[in-house]
């Protein structure tokens, strides 16, 4: 069996907000409804990372992006208990159309406010959003030759 990699992108606004969005709860993956997240899923085959996180943005909440750096390689622990790699990207709004079809709710929120809140996040995604909030960052070209 192969391992898929995923990759998650953390949106900024210009207000300095970041795009949270809560999974439907008729998502196929039962642990998942009704958690918040950001933009994520997986890697196509043929897909480099960068293109694949584009991608999943614009699918899932129709917005167009520039990704600006990645924040960290996280392991994703699946439903079938094997490990999955997931790439983490930070990346900046282009437009503001936005389509809510894969989330029951989007909203933007400070980032500060997050890690006071309760907020109740999908596995791995509060990780991600706290070294989003660090700062920590590796370099794009790092990922840009993975297919």
């Amino acid at each position: 069996m192969t391992n898929q990699t995923c990759v998650a992108v953390v949106i900024r606004n210009g207000e300095n907000k970041i795009l949270i969005a809560k999974e439907k709860t008729n998502k196929s993956y039962e642990k998942s409804k009704g958690l918040w997240t950001v933009p994520a899923g997986k890697v196509e085959v043929g897909e480099s990372l960068l293109d694949a996180a584009r991608r999943e943005v614009k699918e899932e909440v129709g917005y167009d992006i520039k990704l600006i750096d990645a924040i960290g390689v996280y392991n994703l622990f699946s439903s079938k208990n094997s490990s999955v790699p997931r790439v983490a990207f930070r990346a900046e709004l282009i437009n503001d159309k936005i389509s809510d079809a894969e989330f029951t709710e989007v909203h933007w929120v400070n980032v500060n406010d997050i890690s006071k809140s309760k907020i109740e996040f999908r596995k791995g995604i509060r990780e991600i959003i706290e070294d989003y909030q660090k700062n920590k960052t590796l370099p794009l070209n790092q990922f840009s030759v993975y297919k």
